[in-house]
């Protein structure tokens, strides 16, 4: 099902061509954005020739090079027409609730627009399953739909699935498990019901040991409090004391791994940066030599954007510094810190029938 902005005449060619002039998302370099405007091409054409998975695969990796609203749009649209309503709901919501930046090409807009016209009548076609489980604590019960694990708190609660045939199944502590197959419609909503028995494993061993307890002796076998008192057992050897560096070393390594975080933060805030200084002014040929295509009103906001990029990159050289010293001098610390080996002398008394008092001893 596709919306308005499919149909329009030409609209593919705005398309391709939004993806052959922006430069928004996280690109790390120019073949990066290359290969996103290939697959993106790829994927608007399997997708107006009804292959629709070739379709999904590719405009999903066109969107993980370089993000685009017109990516998610027909990524939306590719699922919705493979039957995974549900997917497609939730790439149609984040496509719904992205931020647009203003400025932004008007197709990037245009397809905001759509999505969320598309997104009502999706809604309304999305089945919907309440499972209700009996016989067990429902704070206890394991679900899974299709194999895949279904938290617990769904139980009693209207929930969205895909159209198509799925198998639900139940357990609990102590208890049988149960499934049930059933087949979701669109735009209905099933029921199903599962019982929960109690578990009959475990009863043939309640009678375990109860011979042990009251076999009667052999006879001549001597009780613990008649056996002769010989050499008491071998003392186990204390345990080991492993000596800690303290909480030192790991408080550095807390700061490293935050500082390398914060490395990372500010090298995507750099891209955004300099993604936004040259959607202002792009660069007409693609190798940064030429001349920049700028007015005199926009020369302002892309030295700000141009600014702010060399800020955050400043920032995130620094994070990664400090966070691979602090790392590395953590780690350095744990090396060097050696446990320290404990000597210990025991002397205990042995009591023996033939030879008296003796005495044993561990240096």
């Amino acid at each position: 099902m596709v919306g308005t902005l499919a149909m329009r005449p030409g609209y593919w060619l705005v398309v391709l061509a939004v993806l052959f002039t922006t430069r928004l998302g996280y690109a790390q370099s120019d073949a990066d954005r290359r290969a996103a405007r290939s697959a993106a091409r790829q994927g608007v054409e399997a997708f107006t020739k009804g292959d629709h998975e070739q379709a999904l695969d590719l405009l999903q990796r066109a969107e993980q090079l370089v993000h685009a609203p017109t990516h998610l749009l027909f990524i939306a649209r590719a699922y919705a027409e493979l039957g995974r309503l549900v997917q497609a709901h939730e790439t149609y919501l984040k496509l719904v609730h992205e931020n647009l930046q203003e400025g932004a090409p008007k197709a990037f807009f245009s397809a905001q627009d759509d999505a969320r016209r598309e997104l009502k009548a999706l809604e309304a076609r999305i089945p919907r399953v309440v499972i209700q489980v009996e016989g067990a604590d429902p704070r206890e019960v394991k679900l899974l739909i299709d194999s895949a694990p279904l938290s617990n708190v769904v139980i009693g609660v209207p929930t969205e699935v895909n159209p198509g045939r799925h198998v639900v199944q139940a357990s609990a502590p102590g208890r049988s498990t149960a499934s049930v197959e059933f087949v979701a419609e669109e735009e209905e909503t099933s029921t199903v019901d599962l019982a929960l028995s109690e578990s009959l494993e475990g009863d043939a061993e309640a009678g375990d040991g109860s011979d042990a307890a009251g076999a009667p002796m052999e006879p001549g076998a001597a009780t613990e409090a008649e056996a002769p008192l010989s050499e008491p057992p071998e003392p186990a050897a204390a345990p080991s004391k492993k000596s800690s560096a303290g909480p030192g070393p790991w408080i550095l390594g807390g700061v490293g791994a935050a500082a390398l975080g914060a490395g990372g933060l500010f090298g995507v805030l750099t891209l955004r940066a300099i993604s936004q200084a040259e959607a202002i002014c792009p660069d007409q040929t693609g190798d940064g030599t030429a001349e920049r295509a700028c007015t005199s009103s926009d020369i302002k906001n892309y030295e700000f954007y141009d600014n702010q990029a060399h800020t955050f990159r400043t920032i995130s050289y620094i994070g990664f510094g400090v966070g691979g010293a602090a790392l590395v001098g953590a780690a350095t610390w744990l090396v060097l810190r050696k446990p320290k080996k404990e000597s210990a002398m025991r002397v205990e008394p042995v009591v023996g029938s033939a030879w008296g008092l003796q005495a044993r001893g561990r240096f």
